[in-house]
């Protein structure tokens, strides 16, 4: 009887080891629930991670020039209402990520501060922001007792947060309409922001978690018309709609 080669057995071992994988991926739910939340993690921190590059800017020139120091900030509270969200639930995906972001979120502030020329005024919006923290501790840590309901004000505090964050898109999906031009906007942006949603629509849908769908189905309802306005308007000169703004 002549032995099977080494080969043909580390390529069966292989192949096993992957159609067990994917078995237990596709038909276990908490392990395509988990999956999903890797993804929906991974795009996610690298989102975050993407204004590295603007910090290194502001590192290489020693300036912030006109870059803008809310978006650090909002973040900061936006992942502080995510992070005790995913806290009280118990989920260790929400938690994880939106901690990651928020550690990425101060270093951005410390960077921003260091070299800004308006360093009081970063400093008073930070301590407005370090209240809304605080508040939001003492509130869950402090005084609510009942979890269940503590998680449904936090769910709906994330909510209305992430809702505001829409007023950006809606003003940008605004000017591409009314100029036909896409200049406004960045496609890899709107491209990565849709992705990023659609996974969280998908984790929330896996985890029956309604406050994470309903904020995350609104933003991908809103970048995909923003993805379409770039087909729409994918071949408009930007020198002409340039020329009509100017004033005669």
């Amino acid at each position: 009887m002549t032995p099977t080669p080494l080969s043909h057995l580390t390529y069966a071992k292989f192949s096993n080891s992957v159609l067990e994988f994917l078995n237990g991926m596709y038909f276990r739910y908490m392990t395509m629930l988990d999956f999903v939340g890797f993804l929906a993690s991974l795009a996610t921190i690298g989102m975050f991670a993407s204004s590295t590059g603007v910090c290194l800017k502001i590192l290489k020139t020693r300036s912030t020039g006109t870059v803008a120091y809310l978006p650090f900030i909002t973040g900061v509270i936006n992942c502080v209402l995510w992070l005790s969200y995913g806290y009280s639930k118990g989920d260790a995906t929400i938690f994880f990520v939106n901690f990651v972001g928020l550690l990425l979120n101060l270093m951005y502030i410390v960077v921003y501060t260091a070299f800004s020329d308006k360093k009081n005024e970063v400093l008073n919006r930070c301590g407005l922001s370090a209240v809304v923290v605080l508040a939001v501790f003492a509130y869950y840590f402090c005084i609510e007792t009942d979890n269940s309901r503590g998680i449904t004000i936090l769910g709906l505090m994330c909510n209305a947060f992430a809702i505001a964050f829409f007023a950006s898109p809606l003003a940008s999906i605004k000017e591409v309409l009314k100029s036909k031009n896409t200049e406004t906007m960045s496609l890899p942006l709107s491209t990565t922001a849709a992705v990023v949603t659609m996974l969280w629509v998908m984790y929330g849908i896996l985890s029956t978690d309604i406050y994470v769908v309903f904020p995350n189905f609104l933003g991908f309802v809103l970048t995909v018309i923003q993805l379409s306005l770039f087909v729409l308007y994918w071949n408009t000169p930007r020198k002409k709609i340039v020329s009509l703004e100017k004033p005669v």
